[in-house]
């Protein structure tokens, strides 16, 4: 679940989201779950 203003990261194509809604479910780029910066 991404919560407000978390940072993640692609680790295939480098693309960098900030999460300004949170909500159910994961983030995925490139096929593959997105990696959270914060932790």
């Amino acid at each position: 679940m991404a919560e407000k203003l978390e940072i993640y990261k692609c680790m295939v194509c480098g693309n960098i989201v900030e999460v300004l809604h949170g909500g159910a479910g994961e983030l995925v780029c490139c096929g593959k779950p997105m990696e959270n910066l914060a932790a």
